[in-house]
């Protein structure tokens, strides 16, 4: 009979390299390593680790991508775990407009992916609750 630590598996770290695909983009990912069981070469990915690839992934279109469209924008929002109405809220416009943005109806306001990158960051650094963005241009005071 073999001794009982030697039928334990052993957890590694191993390199990873994570492909996303984001609308028209294809995104690649070697920023982490994760635990891999020395015994049948599995490597465990956690709900967070796969969250934070969704969020990074994002970031990246939106920061060097010369072309973001509506399926990056619905990409990005939903890995910010937000709905429509949600991102609406937050950054200022109308629930319609994302519709639209999203569907490629109407192009996507450069002051909207800026806001959409800063999200994302802010999502990606830890503080995330609270957050608003004002996209659309504030009436001036009346004196």
């Amino acid at each position: 009979m073999k001794p009982f630590a030697s039928s334990v598996a052993v957890l590694s770290s191993a390199p990873f390299i994570h492909h996303e695909t984001v609308g028209r983009y294809r995104v690649t990912d070697r920023s982490v390593s994760l635990a891999q069981c020395t015994a049948c070469d599995e490597r465990l990915l956690t709900s967070e680790q796969w969250s934070r690839y969704e969020l990074r992934a994002a970031l990246t279109i939106f920061v060097h991508a010369s072309v973001v469209g509506g399926a990056e924008l619905k990409y990005a929002r939903k890995a910010l775990g937000l709905r429509q109405s949600d991102f609406a809220a937050i950054i200022g416009y109308a629930e319609e407009s994302i519709s639209r943005w999203e569907h490629e109806q109407r192009p996507l306001p450069q002051v909207v992916k800026v806001a959409l990158q800063g999200l994302v960051a802010v999502r990606l650094m830890g503080e995330f609750e609270g957050v608003k963005f004002a996209c659309r241009p504030q009436p001036k005071p009346l004196r």
